[in-house]
């Protein structure tokens, strides 16, 4: 799962970017988190070439994925609900697999389990053939573990996931057989360090990884949730 945060027309160079991505094809990169937001709350606008690069996503096999976020489990879900219509509304439901839930709240409250419920809840009702990705950061709790197909578990550097990693504490990251619902993210990685944190990940049961050397501005461990 590739979190390509950025529409194309922001990528720098926004061409090659996506190229390499479509080159790939979905055999390596089955799903692509596609879009970004710049501002305090604006309003998703359908952009031309974010269509073109769906289709040609599509075409390569690659699933696209719809973003929204929720300001840690706080953002008016009217909001939320829209993004995740207008995903579809703009760029066809045949090119939309799925919506990438960001800024969780890892489930510490009954409200913050709700909020989630209420997102997984709308996506299942409306569009049921809609996978549903939900962006924690960090462990989260057993609570929250059926209101999405998979969780983002771990954002951090290849260096806090190398070195200063804590144990998993909810049973839903420490069982195996929940791999395939578990996404781990790690950047800021150096190309000695892949093999590393790539063992590690399937000993911490992450049948999801994406490995970056880029770095992330804004990165999420434990200590922000």
């Amino acid at each position: 799962i590739m979190p390509a945060f950025r529409w194309t027309s922001h990528m720098n160079p926004g061409a090659s970017f996506w190229d390499g991505i479509t080159s790939v094809g979905g055999g390596l990169v089955p799903y692509v988190a596609f879009g970004s937001y710049v501002g305090a709350d604006p309003v998703l606008v359908r952009r031309n070439e974010d269509a073109e690069q769906m289709q040609k996503n599509h075409a390569a096999g690659i699933k696209n994925i719809g973003y929204t976020y929720t300001r840690q489990s706080t953002r008016d879900l009217n909001k939320v609900y829209s993004d995740i219509d207008n995903f579809v509304n703009f760029y066809g439901r045949e090119n939309i697999s799925g919506y990438f839930i960001d800024e969780v709240m890892r489930g510490n409250t009954q409200a913050q389990v709700d909020y989630i419920k209420s997102i997984y809840d709308y996506v299942k009702s409306k569009y049921p053939e809609k996978i549903v990705i939900a962006n924690c950061g960090g462990e989260i709790r057993d609570a929250v573990a059926p209101y999405a197909d998979i969780w983002l578990t771990r954002e951090v550097t290849a260096d806090f996931y190398l070195n200063h990693n804590p144990p998993s504490t909810s049973e839903f990251t420490k069982n195996p057989a929940n791999a395939d619902r578990n996404f781990h993210v790690i950047h800021t990685t150096s190309p000695e360090q892949y093999e590393e944190v790539l063992r590690l990940s399937r000993e911490r049961n992450a049948g999801w990884l994406f490995i970056t050397s880029d770095t992330n501005a804004y990165p999420r461990s434990e200590e922000r949730r």
